[in-house]
């Protein structure tokens, strides 16, 4: 299993990750069936996330000045009040160095794998 996580600005976030079984076993008693039991095991990982100090090359268009990304656009902005509809924002990418992006939460990200 993998996960990608966000870029984290809170002091030692933690996440929690459960890997869980659930089985219903019969027990018996001298070769017979008495009861069923349900059963659970779980393995648990806690995972302390740390805070990213400086902004990561990207762009956030949910604010214009983002706490994560070095570039911020409100795109309701440019839409309501500069009328304009796209809004393009460049990164560049270097060798062993993260880039991202946020969209507003009604928004698709395509191609999906993004």
């Amino acid at each position: 299993v993998s996960f990608r996580v966000p870029p984290n600005i809170i002091p030692k976030q933690e996440i929690y990750c459960i890997c869980e079984h659930n089985d219903i076993i019969k027990v018996k008693r001298n070769g017979e069936h008495i009861y069923t039991k349900e059963i659970s095991n779980k393995g648990i990982v806690k995972i302390v996330l740390p805070t990213v100090i400086n902004k990561i090359d990207g762009c956030d268009f949910t604010k214009n000045n983002s706490n994560v990304f070095t570039k911020g656009y409100d795109i309701d902005f440019f839409k309501n009040v500069e009328n304009i509809d796209d809004v393009i924002c460049k990164v560049q990418a270097q060798e062993n160095k993260l880039i991202g992006f946020k969209c507003p939460l009604d928004f698709i990200v395509e191609p999906e794998e993004c």
